[in-house]
């Protein structure tokens, strides 16, 4: 049988570990999709990360769409006016992980079969960026999202939310549209030694940490954790919460934190490495996730492989993930702290009751969503595209 080909499609440069959900869900394709056999060339960004043979370490092609670090439309623009002229066999599977990034192959490389991941329910960012001018946005792209679905052969979902936001306004997608949910490196994200991690970072044994990992933007509602924290503070006062990651409310969480006079309880520890990643979840006692919209939160996962329970808000597939009081709870408020204090108080509570039952519980759910079961789903996606099964 020839070998599969398929161009990932995305803003992001295949050398940086860095922030994001996608952007990891990205990096773990391009791990794991040659090891299936799969030909992988990426169309991407040349953010200057890459060091001296280290795309041949990743064993893809890299096709820079753009240099330098760039906004997704930057990259639409220059992709649309590059894709004509570039030459791409018939016979290759494009797979795309944004909308938009849709349109320039309805312009050019039509004969070429599409696969769409929506990472995210539909318009989510602008229900809350843009709540003013979010009408006119809605009927656009209600319009550009006909044509572009038209064109796509396979659209996967990374939750049955994501799905149903965009068939209870697109219902002819429904015989295309499927769910796959995100997927975690279980040989990344796995227990390590909490003693020797908190002696690093100079956390005491007996200390509750509570840990936030992702973008401080308004999406994640970071205030509603820092407000709840100030009540597990009351009934755990050597209690810390870590907040890892940065953005454009850093700022003003800050001034939250000193307003509740809670600063020297909450450490902001900025964006870390990859190779940091797992150390900043096996510190923590809790992950916390209050976000008010999520489309498959790979952070969810991570903690899980790492043996940590979450305590979160009900957005994406999480609901179907924290299935019981041993893996952590998910409240039905987005604004209540007082809720969300609780539930962080009564999952501290049972880990002091089963911490290693809870290890092993949250452990063997991760296993379930292996990103190696992920790929496994996507080759047979495009196998079937190849032989015209989904065409």
């Amino acid at each position: 049988m020839d070998t599969i080909q398929v161009v990932q499609v995305y803003h992001h440069d295949p050398c940086d570990k860095g922030k994001g959900g996608v952007v990891r869900y990205i990096n773990n394709i391009l791990k794991y999709m040659p090891r299936k056999g799969i030909k992988v060339t990426l169309f991407g960004v040349d953010t200057g990360k890459c060091q001296e043979n280290e795309l041949d370490t990743l064993k893809i092609s890299f096709v820079p769409i753009i240099k330098s670090s760039a906004t997704w439309w930057r990259y639409l623009i220059k992709l649309t006016f590059r894709l004509p002229f570039m030459r791409i066999p018939k016979e290759s599977v494009i797979h795309v992980h944004r909308i938009e990034y849709v349109l320039p192959f309805i312009i050019s490389k039509r004969k070429n079969p599409v696969v769409l991941t929506l990472h995210g329910e539909r318009l989510a960012t602008a229900k809350v960026k843009y709540q003013k001018a979010f009408p006119l946005i809605e009927a656009i792209y209600r319009i550009l999202e006909y044509f572009i679905f038209k064109r796509a052969n396979v659209i996967v979902a990374v939750s049955n939310k994501v799905k149903e936001s965009f068939e209870n306004v697109h219902k002819n997608i429904s015989d295309k549209i499927i769910v796959l949910p995100v997927g975690v490196d279980m040989d990344e994200f796995k227990p390590l030694d909490k003693d020797y991690l908190r002696q690093k970072y100079d956390i005491g044994e007996e200390t509750k940490v509570l840990l936030f990992a992702g973008v401080l933007e308004e999406r994640k509602n970071i205030g509603l954790l820092i407000r709840a924290f100030r009540y597990v503070q009351e009934r755990y006062p050597d209690s810390i919460l870590l907040i890892v990651g940065d953005g454009p409310l850093r700022s003003s969480l800050e001034k939250l934190v000193e307003e509740l006079k809670i600063k020297s309880k909450v450490w902001f520890l900025g964006e870390v490495s990859r190779e940091q990643l797992p150390e900043s979840y096996n510190l923590a006692d809790v992950f916390a996730l209050p976000s008010l919209s999520e489309g498959s939160p790979t952070v969810v996962r991570e903690a899980l492989a790492c043996g940590i329970p979450v305590v979160s808000t009900d957005v994406g597939d999480v609901k179907e993930i924290i299935t019981d009081p041993l893996l952590g709870t998910v409240v039905n408020t987005y604004t209540d702290e007082r809720v969300f204090a609780e539930a962080l108080i009564e999952t501290i509570e049972n880990i002091d009751k089963n911490n290693e039952e809870i290890k092993k519980r949250c452990r063997d759910i991760a296993r379930k969503y292996s990103f190696e079961n992920v790929v496994e789903k996507y080759v047979e996606i495009y196998h079937k595209l190849r032989s015209g099964e989904q065409r």
